[in-house]
């Protein structure tokens, strides 16, 4: 809901691919505070943690509700309030996706992250129809209250699980940096892992950056307007929803390392073909099928990660995966900057296709990724 609120607020005023991209560095930029969650994460309450950044988050958009309230909304302001939001995210993804061996067995870690993703896909559903309802028909101000009202739910709805979410803390606890060189060293010993990481650096380097700040240009290409840009989202959120029910559905498989190569390979396709699709209604069907193949890319990454890596490092090791995350602002400068000047059609395509290729050469460089399951 955020990210479409924002998002549409800095184009409408700006008009500008750049500045789009800006707004992508801002709010994923925490995303390099990665590796400090890790070690947090394998240090504190995980829950106490989400608690309390999910507070943060409340805190910060109410006050950028208020300012916009004052009549003081500028560019600035959203690039603060994307800031803002990344800070609370980013830092809160490694004690979640550690949190999931608290309460499921090793056998079924696929269906657990399948139906998290479940979740997080059903907010794509719903964030962004409600968001364009509310800034349409009410109020941005509005929009931004209800977007308080989530983050302070979410606080309530993990109170209960505080008990679980105690970490089992070794004896011989070092310093953070001793942590973290230990976390790096379990990374580095498992090329699945390494495959994993090269993955997703370059997805968040050349894809995630156009669903993140380049979409309302897709919208507004298609004259397709707030409104029309939410049903871009939620078609690609309906996508990743029914493939995270296809994965949950399947539950013990042998095949994650080849369904998450493969799934990741669709999906820089189908993003390939989007950036030529004019028609509203073809951009829309696409959609849901980059959100149906990148689902693969969302659930099984979790999973080959808590299979590879022994339980008391996990909270670490997705804290470097987040840092391969951090690539996202770089590619999200690039590719606004890109767009500015030769379009967002060839940019896309482009990046699109450089991914696809990646994905190839991972698949045949690392055997012990295709093997995992």
């Amino acid at each position: 809901m955020l990210t479409l609120v924002l998002g549409w607020l800095v184009f409408e005023e700006t008009q500008s691919g750049y500045l789009l991209g800006l707004f992508g560095v801002f709010r994923t930029a925490p995303l390099l505070l990665g590796p400090l969650a890790g070690v947090l994460a394998d240090r504190l309450n995980r829950v106490t943690l989400l608690m309390a950044l999910s507070g943060l988050a409340s805190a910060a958009i109410a006050g950028v509700a208020i300012a916009v309230a004052n009549g003081h909304g500028s560019v600035g302001l959203y690039l603060f309030a994307g800031l803002a939001v990344g800070l609370a995210h980013s830092p809160s993804q490694p004690p979640r996706m550690a949190l999931v061996t608290t309460y499921v067995t090793r056998d079924q870690l696929s269906r657990a992250n399948a139906l998290n993703t479940v979740a997080a896909n059903l907010t794509q559903v719903f964030g962004p129809t409600i968001g364009s309802l509310l800034m349409s028909s009410v109020s941005n101000v509005v929009a931004l209250s209800v977007a308080v009202a989530f983050y302070l739910a979410s606080v309530l709805a993990l109170a209960p699980l505080r008990r679980g979410g105690a970490t089992v803390a070794p004896a011989d606890r070092v310093s953070v940096y001793g942590e973290l060189v230990e976390g790096l060293r379990v990374v580095r010993g498992s090329s699945a892992t390494i495959g994993l990481l090269v993955v997703t650096v370059f997805a968040n380097l050349l894809i995630w950056p156009v669903y993140q700040t380049l979409m309302p240009m897709f919208g507004a290409r298609a004259n397709l307007g707030p409104n029309g840009m939410s049903l871009l989202l939620t078609s690609s959120g309906l996508g990743g929803l029914a493939g995270a029910l296809v994965i949950a559905r399947l539950g013990k498989f042998h095949y994650v390392g080849k369904l998450f190569i493969w799934g990741t390979f669709a999906c820089a396709l189908s993003w390939a073909a989007f950036a030529f699709a004019e028609r509203p209604w073809l951009g829309i069907g696409l959609m849901f099928v980059v959100g149906f193949s990148g689902a693969a890319f969302m659930v099984l990454q979790a999973t080959i990660l808590l299979l590879a890596v022994p339980e008391p490092a996990q909270g670490r090791a997705f804290g470097f995966l987040q840092l391969g995350m951090a690539f996202q602002p770089l590619g999200a400068l690039v590719l606004g900057f890109a767009a500015d000047w030769i379009g967002a059609t060839p940019t896309v395509a482009a990046s699109s296709l450089l991914l696809a290729a990646i994905i190839v050469v991972v698949g045949l460089r690392s055997p012990a990724l295709l093997r995992i399951g």
